[in-house]
């Protein structure tokens, strides 16, 4: 892993660091950092990784840069490691949308291995990757990989490429979390929970457990209190549940008592041990009022569980009812005075653990949970019908699953039709029409067949779908024939370039945005957003005298004419982003006197294909307009 950053780092072009830095990201002391990696081999082990990443330089500003630009992030409040492509690839890699999570519960020994591999195959596929892993090891879920809807299959196959070519790997590892739905036996799944009411984050866990805690404690304490006189069977023994408890309590208090007495003698030991004197375990019993083996002996136990018995009733009707906050420790003296406290939260822990015997006993109990769990589940979020997923993530993925059929059939609808060129495009045209003359603003008469070829051909969408003014669709052939050849020449006297400009647009509403390696759904108009700040204030004058600023010049001239993908092509063939053209083009051409007419500039910098456009029917047409309005649909849907 260090040494794929160090590589992303050297290899960075000037371009890239550019952009980076314009926004930034990066700074000068990147350079510095840079000069220093290139002094360092490739490494073979972590230790040397960790001796760079987290080491003391006497150059400070090179540590802090150091620090600010690895490739990993240690959660400084748990032993979370958390790795990005984003920068392991210096920042070439936008970071994927969380919207799920995958769990791994690896051996200790396999973790890095397997991070090493999920990474190798990542960088195989072009996959960004985000992902945590716990560096020692200590709990179920030791790897947490987060993923995009559109992405989660990708991830999913990349873990069972893993487990084909390791299965030793696998095999050792163990079930993943038990909130978590499976995919596998080893691969866990969740999903990524929705932001608190205070826009707080929340884990899946958490989540969860706020939801089935309360319930199990509740309905825990009321099957308690309704069965407390119900009799079982423990160690050859009939109690009343009531005595069971205090006979559960007993234990957990004499537990506790030893706990203490190990405490204690350790710390008395340790004092010796630095004063240089013999350690005497006398000293223990005196502070603490007795030693060891009193409290193994049956006398002790039977005086504490008798203790407890009498008072169990009105302990467990208090705790059960919600009282607990005002009930006194229980207090055992011993005989030299010395006190020991068995608190009330303790017991009320010991009542909780309770449910897991209680549906050994009740049949009934299980169920009963089951259905409060379901109820609440929904005022949380959460599927009732699927634990592991949120309400929220199942609709996303619905309409993820519709977009992606929508798609699909849009793909298919496409992939099997014809194309024409600039030569061929008259041939799908009327005959009758192209046999017409045309008379350009100029008073220039030429053939409808060049007219067509030269004028209208290059503004044509190479999608074969031209996107009207009030928002309907229509096709090329039906475009040219009746709108072209009709309102065009009748009202416009041939000029396409203000014909195109006025009753036309290029999005219907959206467009896609790449901006920094992040892609975005905008309105148009919103794109001023991501222009500099120092270009939006420039002033500009119309053709009709009136002075606006270069903001709203592009809100409400250019943006219905932002095609749809975010990118223009110019007159030469070459595909730029839209905000590159804006501040690179837009702003600049607008002085020109012939360009005073946004129409004029538009139809003389740009072409909306490459030579090629889809000849389309207007039942395919028709499908692909009825594939965007369900799209809209689906993502304008209020979700829970």
């Amino acid at each position: 892993m260090f040494n794929n950053w160090k590589n992303s780092v050297l290899t960075m072009t000037q371009k890239e660091f550019g952009e980076l830095y314009k926004n930034g990201r990066y700074g000068a002391d990147f350079i510095k950092m840079r000069e220093y990696l290139k002094k360092i081999p490739d490494l073979k082990t972590k230790k040397d990784a960790d001796a760079i990443l987290s080491g003391t330089y006497d150059d400070k500003e090179l540590e802090a840069a150091i620090s600010k630009y690895k490739w990993n992030c240690i959660d400084e409040h748990s032993s979370w490691v958390h790795v990005r492509s984003k920068y392991v690839t210096a920042k070439k890699h936008k970071t994927p949308k969380i919207e799920h999570r995958l769990y791994l519960n690896t051996e200790s020994v396999d973790a890095y291995k397997m991070i090493t591999y999920f990474v190798e195959k990542c960088n195989k596929y072009s996959m960004p990757y985000y992902f945590k892993f716990d560096e020692f090891g200590n709990r179920d879920d030791n790897i947490i990989i987060y993923s995009s809807t559109a992405d989660l299959t990708k991830y999913i196959e990349i873990l069972k490429e893993i487990e084909m070519e390791h299965p030793e790997l696998i095999a050792r590892a163990k079930d993943p979390p038990i909130l978590t739905g499976k995919i596998e036996r080893w691969i866990g799944y969740g999903s990524e929970p929705t932001e608190g009411p205070n826009g707080e984050l929340r884990s899946f866990n958490g989540v969860r457990a706020k939801s089935i805690e309360p319930i199990i404690d509740k309905q825990t304490k009321s099957w308690l209190m309704k069965n407390r006189y119900q009799r079982i069977s423990y160690q050859g023994h009939n109690f009343s549940y009531q005595n069971y408890v205090a006979l559960k309590s007993t234990e957990e208090f004499i537990a506790k008592l030893e706990r203490d007495f190990n405490y204690w003698e350790k710390v008395h030991k340790n004092e010796a041990e630095t004063k240089k004197i013999p350690y005497n375990q006398a000293k223990v019993t005196e502070k603490l009022g007795y030693d060891r083996q009193e409290i193994k002996e049956n006398e002790f136990k039977k005086t504490v569980y008798d203790f407890l018995s009498r008072n169990i009733e009105n302990l467990l009707i208090n705790i059960c009812s919600g009282n607990a906050g005002n009930l006194e420790p229980i207090t055992m003296k011993f005989k030299n005075g010395a006190k020991s406290y068995f608190y009330i939260f303790e017991l009320e822990n010991l009542v909780r653990k309770m449910a897991k015997e209680i549906v050994g006993i009740d049949p009934d109990f299980a169920s009963s949970l089951q259905k409060e769990i379901k109820n609440d589940a929904r005022k949380q979020g959460i599927d009732p019908n699927k634990y592991c997923f949120d309400l929220h993530t199942r609709e996303m993925m619905r309409i993820h699953y519709e977009q992606n059929k929508n798609n699909k059939n849009e793909h298919q609808t496409l992939g099997s039709l014809k194309t024409a060129n600039v030569h061929t495009i008259t041939e799908n045209i009327d005959p009758i029409l192209m046999a017409k003359k045309i008379v350009l603003p100029n008073g220039v008469q030429i053939p409808a067949r060049q007219y067509i070829q030269e004028v209208v051909f290059p503004q044509l969408p190479q999608s074969g779908v031209v996107v009207l003014a009030n928002g309907s669709l229509v096709n090329i052939k039906q475009f040219i024939e009746e709108h072209v050849m009709g309102e065009c020449l009748n009202d416009y006297n041939g000029n396409f370039a203000k014909y195109m400009f006025e009753k036309t647009r290029s999005n219907m509403g959206v467009i896609s945005l790449d901006y920094y390696n992040e892609k975005y759904k905008i309105n148009p108009v919103e794109i001023t957003k991501y222009i500099g700040a120092h270009f939006l204030d420039k002033r500009v004058t119309l053709p009709n005298g009136v002075d606006i600023s270069f903001r709203q010049y592009v809100e409400e001239l250019f943006a219905p004419h932002i095609p749809d993908n975010g990118k223009i092509m110019l007159k030469n063939g070459a595909v730029i982003p839209i905000t590159q053209y804006i501040e690179e083009v837009l702003i600049f051409e607008i002085d020109k006197k012939e360009y005073r007419d946004i129409n004029q500039l538009l139809f003389n910098t740009t072409i909306k294909n490459k030579g090629e456009v889809f000849i389309l029917s207007k039942q395919n047409v028709e499908t692909i307009s009825q594939n965007f309005t369900q799209k809209r649909k689906l993502e304008q849907q209020p979700t829970l």
